[in-house]
């Protein structure tokens, strides 16, 4: 029986995670290799990607910032 338990310092605050019980040592060793072999190609932190990704949600949505009440744009809905 094989026990993993992938544990990041966000997990504490952020993310669930998961507890994986594996009971044939032969699918725990490919599990393991499998996730290695993703560890190995991970880009942790903020990448290119996500960089140009954030940029265009800026672009496109503003900073983030909240309005007050009477500043939000009017909208007219779709919905009938």
């Amino acid at each position: 029986m094989c026990v993993f338990n992938v544990h990041s310092s966000s997990a504490a605050f952020q993310n669930d995670e998961t507890l994986l019980l594996i009971r044939s040592p032969l699918l725990a060793r490919h599990f393991e290799a499998e996730l290695n072999r993703l560890w190995r190609g991970a880009e942790l932190g903020v990448n290119g990607r996500l960089r140009r990704k954030i940029a265009l949600q800026r672009r496109n949505c503003g900073s983030g910032t909240v309005r007050a009440a009477g500043m939000a744009p009017a909208v007219a809905s779709t919905i009938r």
